[in-house]
Parts: structure tokens; sequence; C-alpha cells
């Protein structure tokens, strides 16, 4: 009897592997049709406006008005910001002044084309409002939708100011010349001459990471994922038990077809890095945004990876999906890429920072007065950062 119930057991075991593989290449080919048929929804909207349904969904609870006294609220969540006259001004103690710096340096270029306006900026990795308390204004760069009140804007490290590693040591920023470098790079090797192999790399931040670098150890033929050192660092224990590994330049990892992107404390800075590589991107899908990511469009930008399949067999399941759909893998990637291209350029930020500080300055219910206490910010000091 009890060889009966193991083969009853092994069989179970077997169906429902079958079942979860069949599963995932049915929601897999199924939302790819789907997506490449439908496609993007965009044309004949100007820059200017590309991004205002994103900026108007994080500021439709505060269309009643912000109050002075809401705002006395935030002004321990964040930097003070002021423009008036078209100068602007911002707490003078700066807990990271690269991330300030990266901030700044958008929004002095910018003030020349500004109302009189207040905001406090939260320049931590993590949003502060969650929806169990009254909405209050809070800029921050990341959330998880649906759970944060806060106000998104584009974060510091489109000029300075993101995580700083051995191959990048004053941080990652720069993003349109490294933008630039990348597409060059994904030029001259295109996608069929790449590894087909699944990479990643990145420090330990989250357990999300976890399942992949497994996959990876056992079907180093399938993925070449790994760790690297954090800053708190200790011992292989932070690695998954085996050796760091040593820091790689964005572009090392355009030489592969496939591309894996987890969230780390917040939304994850590399993101769109791997998009202008051009290869296809695995996102895992759990609802951290910065404010761009509304903009993709799941199986025609990059393939969401949903929770549950984040584990050895779905992983495996997926990637053998793609390596036998090459073609739509190719597509999807250049889809990312030409979408990175279009959209998330040094015009396109600043016109998200226009358009949500035009539309945030209006529902301001008091007059902006200069708080002395603030320094001056130059477009000099913004440039020389």
């Amino acid at each position: 009897s009890s060889m009966i119930y193991l083969s009853l057991l092994l069989l179970f075991t077997s169906v429902r592997g079958e079942r979860n593989y069949d599963r995932i290449y049915n929601e897999l080919s199924q939302s790819i049709a789907n997506a490449k048929n439908k496609g993007p929804n965009d044309n004949g909207i100007s820059k200017e406006l590309y991004y205002e349904s994103d900026w108007q969904r994080d500021l439709a609870p505060f269309q009643s008005g912000i109050t002075r006294e809401m705002m006395s609220q935030l002004e321990t969540m964040g930097n003070k910001y002021q423009i008036i006259n078209h100068t602007l001004y911002r707490t003078k103690r700066c807990t990271f002044p690269a991330r300030c710096q990266g901030v700044d340096r958008f929004l002095t270029r910018l003030a020349s084309q500004l109302p009189d306006t207040e905001f406090i900026l939260n320049d931590f990795d993590s949003p502060k409002l969650t929806k169990v308390a009254r909405p209050l204004p809070l800029f921050s760069f990341s959330k998880r939708d649906g759970e944060f009140w806060d106000i998104l804007y584009p974060a510091w490290s489109f000029h300075s100011g993101g995580p700083a590693i051995s191959i990048y040591p004053r941080g990652i920023g720069n993003w349109s010349a490294t933008k630039e470098q990348l597409r060059e790079y994904s030029s001259s090797h295109p996608w069929s001459s790449r590894d087909p192999r699944a990479f990643f790399i990145g420090s330990r931040t989250t357990p999300q990471r976890d399942p992949l670098v497994l996959l990876s150890r056992r079907y180093p033929q399938l993925v070449d994922a790994s760790f690297t050192k954090n800053q708190a660092y200790r011992s292989p224990q932070d690695t998954l038990h085996a050796d760091p590994s040593p820091e790689r330049p964005f572009e090392y990892s355009c030489q592969y077809k496939y591309l894996f992107n987890f969230r780390g404390v917040a939304a994850s800075f590399r993101y769109k890095y791997l998009l202008a590589c051009g290869s296809t991107v695995f996102h895992l899908d759990d609802g951290w945004i910065e404010f761009f990511y509304r903009k993709l469009i799941p199986y025609y930008h990059y393939i969401p990876l949903k929770e549950r399949d984040n584990n050895e067999k779905g992983l495996k399941t997926v990637l053998e999906y793609a390596r036998e759909h090459e073609e739509d893998m190719k597509r999807i990637g250049e889809n990312g890429l030409s979408w990175i291209s279009s959209h998330l350029d040094d015009l396109s930020i600043d016109s998200y920072w226009l358009g949500l500080l035009s539309s945030y300055s209006l529902l301001l219910k008091f007059p902006v007065e200069r708080d002395v206490s603030l320094m001056k910010v130059s477009m000099e000091e913004s440039i020389s950062s």
C-alpha cells in the first residue's frame, strides 16, 4: 500500500508540475499576443503632457487644496524647497548631499519657468505616508502603488547620488550619458549574438533575489546570477554561502539576452539601465514603482514576473519559454529600448518636473512667503557637483 501511495504522490506531483508549467506557458503566450495586438496608446501626445495622467493621479487626493497646516505636518519628513521669483531655496542641512545635488540640478534649471511654490521632498529610499493615515503631499521618489499617498518625483540619481559601489565610487548618476553608452553598446551587440542565458548581479537586499541565484548555481547553462557585497556585508552568509562576485559596469549586462530586475529597499535604480540594453527584461512586479513605471506596458516593454513564480520551477519554466520564443523576446527587448530612448531622456524628466510642480502649485491654499532659514541654490552649485 505504501508503494501505491508513493506512486500516486509522484503522479500527483508531476501532474501538478505539468499544470504549473502549462499555466505559465499559457499566461505568457496569451499576454504577449494581447500586448502585441494592443500596443501603446500614446500617439499624438506631446512630450510635455506624456506623463500628465501620472502626476495628476498622485495629486488627485489633494484636489480640495493644500494648506499651510498640512505643510507644517510634513516639515520633519524631508527637505523643504521654495521657488520664489524664479529662485530656488532649500533646507541647509542635507542628509545625502549628492542626492540633494541631483534634485537641485533639475530644479535650478527649471526655476525660471516655474511659479512661486513650496514643497517638502523626502530624499530617503522609502516613502513615508501610508494610506491608513490622512493624505499629506510629501514628494518621494518611489512607493508601492495603492499603499502610499506620497507624490512621485524623478529621482536624484538621474543626475547624481545613486548607490555608490566600487566601480561607481561617486554613486550612480549621469543617466543621459550612460544611456547613450548603453545604446551604442547595444547597437554594436545585436540581440542574436548575445549570451542566451539570463543575467542578474546585485547585493542581497531582499530574499526575492535568492531563487534566481540558487537556480544559477544549479543550472549555470540557463542563468548567470550572483550576489555582490552590500554595504553591510559581514560574511558569506550575506551572499548565500558563496564568495561575493565583483561588481560589473552596466554595459556588462547588455551582453546577455535576458535580464532580471528585483526591487531593493524601494524601487530599483537598476531597472532603467537594464531596459536601455535592448535585452528582454524580466521585472518582479510587486507594486514598487518610480514615476515612469506606470507608462511601461507589461508583456510589451518587459515581462512581468509574478511573485508566485519566483521560485526554481517557475523561473526555469519562464526561461525555457523565453528560449523557445526568441522572436517575441527580441521584439519586447527592442520595445523597451525604444521606449527608454523616447520617454526617459532629459527633456522628459524636465517636462515631468514642470508639469508636476505647475499642477501642484495651483493647489496651494496659502501665499508662498520666503522662509529665511532656507539657503539659496544657484545653477553653478548644482552643476559643479
